[in-house]
């Protein structure tokens, strides 16, 4: 049984938790999960806490985050491989711009040959932030790369093999427009 603090718990929840805890060794527990949330309250709070520490250990594993201890309490740290992850979640979570400017945004670059799996990396982040192919290292959006693609971009030290450019015009642009659902601008 896996159950932390035992004496915060009722009886009959201890005796619930120690079911689940077969259920899920048996591989039942979905549905025993659901009503048991509605009858005992504070076992929602304990499984929201387990899958919580849960996640804290999966990242730590991957690197990302560091535990340290002051006063007897755990602080979570990220390292620099989390910090870079955590600035490329939120470049991604970034929303647009309801207002279109007229403008295109272009990435363009040109990354060696022998680092191929960096160009990769650099195109899947492109195409996950909204950005279009329109050659193999040419790269269009509508609406410009938010300060933390930026601050990304520098931190990967990426931001050396790119130029960014803003064009006011281009041609054949109607395909364009329809991929990115934009009314003509005038």
């Amino acid at each position: 049984m896996f159950i932390r603090d035992k004496k915060e718990l009722t009886p009959g929840s201890q005796l619930l938790l120690f079911l689940m805890d077969v259920a899920y060794i048996g591989g039942r527990i979905h549905s025993f999960t659901r009503t048991s949330g509605l009858v005992y309250p504070e076992y929602t709070a304990y499984i929201a806490k387990r899958r919580f520490d849960s996640l804290l250990s999966k990242y730590k594993q991957k690197g990302s985050l560091r535990y340290e201890y002051k006063e007897g309490k755990r602080i979570v740290r990220l390292t620099k491989k989390g910090q870079l992850e955590a600035l490329a979640v939120k470049m991604r979570t970034r929303v647009s711009p309801k207002v279109w400017d007229g403008k295109w945004r272009l990435v363009i670059f040109d990354i060696p040959e022998d680092t191929r799996l960096i160009r990769r990396q650099l195109r899947n982040l492109l195409k996950q932030i909204g950005f279009k192919a329109l050659q193999a290292s040419v790269y269009i959006n509508p609406y410009p790369l938010s300060q933390e693609g930026v601050d990304y971009l520098r931190k990967t030290k990426l931001i050396r093999y790119i130029r960014m450019l803003r064009v006011d015009k281009v041609d054949n642009q109607k395909d364009l427009l329809k991929a990115f659902k934009l009314k003509r601008w005038k």
